[in-house]
């Protein structure tokens, strides 16, 4: 080969290097115009359900289904009303996504491109699975079914004679002690409330009658109990004490797990899972405030009286109640509560009860203006012999601080007195004639009103 020649295919191989060069900078501004593209085209989604947000009040829950299509539009490829990317099937797209491109530090990758999660009702990583099997195994015989069975008549308008049927309630229970002769059932007291009998389902479907020990419903708890005789040695043999739990040292954003039975019977011993959402929220039901443990693990009517399991396999909650047409938020009632009110049950059938032996009206600020009154409690009448009037409160007082705590409303003091026992000493500060005075006094108890 001749010096002519040779240079000639120098020349024709620096031009091949060059144009190799040259479709390198443009597969690579491709990509990056693919990348940009596709970040538009994956952000683009966000703006529109951000927008009808902030105008029409749309609820966080349809806000987070459409963050759920517009990812798994952007995943799959898939045109469900949204813009997606259609390279995403194209080998060399993929190709390209998945190469350094020179100047950035990003390593760009399929699974990379889209920054949205599809919402899933899953919050557990997967290997809580087993832990979860195993507590559904161990704590599930230690829920059973309960039944309530109320009398009732109807007129029949041929012969104006009436006619009786029976008509049954379900809830849930939790096996919580056990005797020679007996089980003892835990349960919300609006499960046994009005009933003419009451009979429990265990585990294996075995159905049997129950009598009423006692029940509060101030703090919406009662106990039943089943006689060992009544029961198959299979069943017995199969039955678990459940464990109870400390619920003061329950932590939000840990495992909760609800076992009862939700609608029908059908459905018994029934396992969902969530978390602890929040603890010490407050909620009214038939006009008695309880402090109460929130969950977003499915709590569903017939689930009352059922079992709230924390991660250690213990009982840490009673369930109780659920908001109406929201899903995901439920109520359990704290085991240590329901140790404390289930004692008194067991021992008296009855909860002893105390409180101040008052009547009073709530003095808000602008009744406080209007009649030169401290806000607080405006004590109508003392009881003779009650808690107040033996320490010396007496009517026309103001009550304004019970255990330090500023009180607004009779609803609070009754909450706070609740949390006590007969017996406790407190400290109550009320006004009289402008004056502040300070009262110990203990605790006596009350009837239930």
């Amino acid at each position: 080969m001749n010096q002519e020649e040779n240079e000639k295919e120098l020349e024709n191989l620096l031009e091949n290097l060059e144009g190799e060069s040259q479709l390198k900078e443009e597969r690579e501004e491709i990509a990056e115009k693919l990348d940009d593209h596709t970040t538009q085209e994956t952000e683009s989604p966000l703006e529109e359900p951000k927008e009808q947000i902030e105008k029409t009040g749309r609820p966080f829950k349809q806000w987070i289904a459409g963050i759920a299509v517009a990812s798994l539009c952007t995943g799959l490829g898939i045109g469900i009303g949204f813009s997606c990317i259609a390279p995403f099937n194209s080998a060399y797209y993929k190709k390209l996504m998945n190469k350094q491109i020179s100047g950035k530090e990003q390593t760009y990758t399929l699974e990379g491109q889209s920054t949205l999660v599809p919402y899933t009702n899953s919050v557990l990583p997967p290997e809580s699975d087993s832990s979860i099997v195993n507590i559904a195994k161990s704590i599930g015989p230690s829920v059973v079914s309960v039944y309530n069975n109320k009398k009732v008549s109807s007129e029949l308008n041929i012969f104006y004679s009436t006619e009786e049927g029976i008509v049954t309630g379900l809830g849930s229970g939790i096996i919580f002690s056990e005797d020679d002769e007996y089980y003892y059932i835990m349960t919300n007291s609006h499960v046994v409330e009005g009933a003419d009998s009451l009979a429990v389902n265990f585990v294996g479907d075995i159905k049997t009658e129950a009598k009423l020990v006692g029940k509060d419903s101030v703090n919406d708890i009662a106990v039943v109990k089943v006689q060992k005789a009544k029961l198959p040695e299979e069943t017995k043999a199969s039955i678990h004490i459940a464990p109870l739990g400390d619920s003061d040292r329950i932590e939000v954003g840990q495992l909760a797990i609800a076992i009862g039975t939700p609608a029908t019977e059908a459905l018994n011993n029934t396992v969902t899972t969530g978390i602890i959402s929040a603890v010490e929220r407050n909620i009214t039901i038939s006009g008695h405030t309880m402090k109460v443990i929130q969950t977003d693990a499915a709590i569903n009517p017939g689930n009352s009286g059922g079992a709230l399991v924390g991660p250690s396999g213990e009982v840490i909650g009673m369930n109780v109640a659920k908001t109406v047409n929201t899903e995901g938020i439920g109520f359990s009632i704290p085991i240590n509560k329901v140790k404390e009110v289930v004692a008194d049950l067991m021992e008296n059938g009855s909860v002893l009860r105390p409180g101040l032996g008052i009547t009073g009206i709530e003095v808000s600020s602008s009744s406080a203006s209007l009649y030169d009154l401290p806000i607080g409690i405006y004590i109508e009448s003392v009881m003779k012999g009650g808690s107040a009037d033996l320490a010396g409160i007496e009517a026309k007082d103001v009550l304004i601080q019970f255990e330090g705590e500023m009180i607004t409303s009779m609803t609070q003091l009754k909450a706070l007195i609740a949390e006590k026992r007969v017996g406790d000493l407190v400290e109550v500060k009320v006004i009289r004639n402008n004056t502040q005075k300070t009262f110990k006094l203990e605790l006596k108890e009350m009837p239930e009103s």
